[in-house]
Formats: C-alpha cells, sequence, structure tokens
C-alpha cells in the first residue's frame, strides 16, 4: 500500500462514521511515516465543527501492508502507539504463547507486568458476574511448567513498553495471536 492509497482508506473512514456531519481533510504536514506505517492525521474544515472521534487523536495509523486502520487513543503520543503497532498490540484482544523461556525469574516478573488477567462466571441473584482477576503467581508457574503455554484473550495495547523490552532482551520467545472468539465484553481467560 502507497500513501496515497492510505489517505483514501483514512478518508473512506471518515465518511463511514455514522456521525460523520461535516467536511474533513488529511493535514499533509502532520502526516508520520515509518518502515511499517504511516500516522495520517485529519482536520474538520466545516462550518459546524464536531467532535466524531471523541476521546482520540484526529487521525488514524495505517499498516502499510495490509492497509489496516487503527484509530489510537488520547492515553499515549502517537510515537508509541505506533511503537504499540509494531509489535502487534493493537486491534486485540490476543492470546499469548510462549514458546521458549530464556530467563525463568526474568519472564515471571514480566508476565507480572502483562497484568494478566481471567475470570470465572459466577451466578449470584440470577446475574452473570465476569470480574476480571489476575494470574496468581502459582497459576503462572503451572503454565510455564508446560511450554508452549497460552493465555488467552488478552488487552495489550497499554502494554508496549513491557513488550519492547522482552523483544529486545530477548527473556523469552513468543507469540501474539488475535483472539478468534473474543467476546466484546469479555477480557482475560474464562476459567471453568
Amino acid at each position: 500500500m502507497n500513501l496515497e492509497e492510505a489517505k483514501n482508506r483514512v478518508r473512506q473512514a471518515i465518511k463511514e462514521n455514522i456521525n460523520y456531519d461535516s467536511e474533513y481533510r488529511i493535514d499533509e504536514d502532520g502526516i508520520i511515516g515509518t518502515d511499517f506505517a504511516w500516522y495520517i492525521p485529519f482536520m474538520d474544515i466545516g462550518i459546524n465543527k464536531q467532535d466524531i472521534f471523541v476521546g482520540a487523536y484526529y487521525g488514524f495509523i495505517v499498516g502499510k501492508i495490509l492497509g489496516d486502520l487503527h484509530r489510537p487513543g488520547s492515553g499515549f503520543t502517537i510515537e508509541k502507539w505506533l511503537i504499540s503497532y509494531e509489535l502487534g498490540l493493537l486491534d486485540g484482544p490476543h492470546d499469548l504463547i510462549i514458546t521458549k523461556i530464556k530467563n525463568g525469574p526474568a519472564t515471571k516478573l514480566y508476565l507480572r507486568k502483562l497484568n494478566l488477567t481471567y475470570f470465572r462466571v459466577e451466578i449470584e441473584n440470577g446475574i452473570h458476574w465476569k470480574i476480571p482477576k489476575h494470574f496468581t503467581d502459582k497459576m503462572i508457574n503451572e503454565r510455564l511448567a508446560n511450554l508452549p503455554c497460552k493465555f488467552k484473550n488478552q488487552s495489550f495495547s497499554f502494554h508496549f513498553e513491557a513488550f519492547k523490552e522482552i523483544k529486545e532482551s530477548k527473556i523469552f520467545d513468543y507469540e501474539l495471536i488475535k483472539t478468534v472468539d473474543a467476546k466484546a465484553n469479555e477480557i482475560g481467560e474464562r476459567i471453568e
């Protein structure tokens, strides 16, 4: 995908927004390019300016290979969102599959940093509760005893710093696979 195709993808995404009722144009001066993606910002040029993307940047990250779109939130800088994209952390949730451990204590430390969660469906007064809980050290140790091991349905968008350190220091080998059967209201691994 080239830059012009990426800009057209952004224009199309803006037009498809159900709240769209104004005119927007690409902010050419704000485009950021990396080896793997572009950040393409846009601006409202309509008479009645409106917030169509509340709580987010006015722009999209567009992947250079797949042309996939991601709308970064306001929690981080665009540069940090681009790092998250490069590490494959956006558009989750993901299953984390650990295939090889090179440093056991560091692996356990980083898995705690990732705030891996699970839940059990509990019924109380006819209401189904799905309260997320963090994996305990014991649970993590049990999983790591049998490789490859998997932590299903995890949200990693905000853990780019930990994944960057894991990748650079090669503490453990892993794969991230988009969770196939994820439900919108469930984050964390469902344990029966």
